[in-house]
């Protein structure tokens, strides 16, 4: 019989999996018309940063699902980064890719002068926990639009509902793993799941 960890790591696994996996018809569409029009590459940005700094944590910490589903989730948002800026014109994508390398090797840098094993765990659980909730908002950066448009034409529904069942469950496992890093972060990214569903609930496509 499967105990409540396993049965937990199997759901969050397949969320997360779903989630990473729901940029896929927009990137299709970028592809297709070869524009990204309107369409933000933030949260592939931020998936590909959030990705490296958790499979960091997950190496020191010897977890092999935290491991294995970031491993995923960072070369998955490497994909659909590089796809939008081939259909992307202008220096805002090139800014955007340059904060984001600087957001991820800086972390990498920094860990290496820390005094110990514990003090570089403690570190890598604080960065990846504030990116986690960077990953979850970002989706709220069309918000604004949303609300003053009157439309979510902008959201990627998919990724929004997905975003909220993802935190959900990992909120869930680093409850039952007792792991605050894993448990903070996924709360305040289920709260901000329920908010883009919100969105998409009021204001038609």
């Amino acid at each position: 019989m499967l105990s409540a960890v396993s049965v937990v790591q199997l759901l969050a696994t397949v969320t997360t999996f779903v989630l990473f996996s729901s940029g896929l018809p927009m990137i299709r569409k970028i592809a297709a018309d070869k524009d990204a029009g309107a369409v933000s590459p933030i949260p592939w940005l931020t998936q590909v940063v959030n990705g490296l700094m958790w499979l960091k944590y997950g190496l020191l910490v010897g977890d092999k699902m935290i491991i294995g589903v970031n491993l995923t989730g960072a070369i998955s948002g490497l994909y659909y980064s590089k796809v939008y800026g081939d259909h992307t014109s202008g220096a805002g994508f090139g800014r955007a890719v340059a904060r984001a390398a600087a957001a991820a090797y800086t972390p990498l840098l920094i860990i290496q002068l820390m005094p110990s094993y514990e003090s570089a765990v403690l570190f890598m659980g604080y960065v990846s926990s504030l990116l986690s909730v960077l990953l979850f908002g970002s989706p709220l950066v069309n918000a604004l639009k949303v609300i003053r448009t009157k439309s979510a034409a902008s959201m990627n529904v998919l990724q929004s509902v997905m975003s909220c069942a993802c935190a959900a469950s990992w909120a869930l496992y680093g409850l039952l793993i007792h792991d605050n890093f894993v448990l903070m972060p996924n709360i305040l990214g289920t709260v901000l799941g329920v908010m883009q569903v919100l969105l998409l609930l009021i204001y038609p496509r």
